[in-house]
């Protein structure tokens, strides 16, 4: 791997008021193009994917320099970034050695090392507390869902003939969310870490993914195609209530919540592209709306 990329044009926030929503939208001076959206645990930094270099790489978007550092730069495939609970490490999947497999690399690009070693395809790494990774594998012949321990061994958590995807662990370690398809549809479901307890969340007949914990884990955001489009959702997890976010012509996915739980960062699909969007959320959402639909796309490319 060459010398990570600094990319130096600077990403100033400006916070817009969104009357009558509960709450206000960023709105970006340079855009910022990717998805897969990964907020780091100091608040203050966005792991991200992008192809501004023709390939999918990982970045890092530091939200106050508005510096954006490549961690990745090669010809393969780099997804789904997710930081380690101490922010020393940053979780991806790659297929540099001819598969897809996980990885963790620091946060300046540097001390890149592989995590698993199958024959089948591995991503969607997501941490728990303690500092092991949960992540989805077709290493049974069949998407499931796996425990990957301190010490480099791996737990099955889900063995049937439905695809699990997307895991993301609850603050607490206790509980994991997923997306699932099964009984004809995708929508999301919950397990605890040993695996067992499967609840189903949403039962829409649009397409349910990608969820997304709050950091007090009262709450799940997720995206979902159940209106017009794909729009962003938030889950309440005691009362079962489910409040839309976002309702506009563009694709929105990948939810990311901030770790002081006031922010939503999310992947849109504009006219140019991916972008990363972030929203500042003023209070709980209790309607629809919640997030403002319309256009915030930034003044300027990149």
């Amino acid at each position: 791997m060459r010398k990570p990329v600094i990319l130096t044009t600077l990403v100033a926030l400006v916070w817009a008021s969104t009357a009558g929503t509960g709450l206000r939208q960023a709105e970006l001076e340079s855009a910022v193009e990717g998805w897969m959206p990964a907020w780091a645990p100091d608040g203050g930094r966005i792991a991200y994917v992008s192809e501004a270099d023709g390939d999918s790489e990982v970045y890092v978007w530091d939200l106050l320099s508005g510096e954006r550092r490549q961690l990745t730069d090669n010809t393969s495939v780099d997804l789904g970034p997710n930081w380690s609970p101490d922010g020393e490490w940053i979780a991806i999947c790659s297929s540099r050695d001819g598969n897809h497999e996980l990885y963790r690399v620091a946060p300046d690009g540097s001390r890149l090392e592989r995590l698993t070693y199958e024959a089948a395809i591995d991503w969607s790494p997501a941490w728990t507390p303690e500092g092991k990774i949960v992540f989805e594998s077709y290493r049974s012949g069949w998407p499931d869902l796996y425990l990957l321990g301190l010490g480099g061994a791996t737990k099955r958590l889900t063995e049937d003939f439905y695809r699990q995807a997307e895991p993301a662990v609850s603050p607490d370690g206790t509980r994991i969310a997923f997306s699932s398809f099964r009984e004809g549809n995708w929508d999301i479901y919950l397990i605890d870490q040993a695996g067992s307890g499967l609840s189903r969340l949403t039962a829409s007949p649009g397409i349910d993914r990608h969820p997304a914990w709050s950091p007090d884990g009262g709450k799940l955001a997720f995206s979902s195609f159940r209106g017009d489009g794909a729009d962003l959702y938030i889950l309440d997890l005691e009362t079962g209530e489910i409040a839309q976010l976002t309702s506009d012509r563009y694709r929105d996915l990948h939810p990311a919540w901030s770790p002081d739980g006031t922010r939503i960062a999310y992947a849109s699909l504009r006219e140019g592209g991916w972008e990363i969007i972030i929203a500042e959320l003023a209070g709980s959402p209790e309607e629809e709306g919640a997030l403002d639909g319309g256009d915030h796309r930034p003044n300027q490319g990149p």
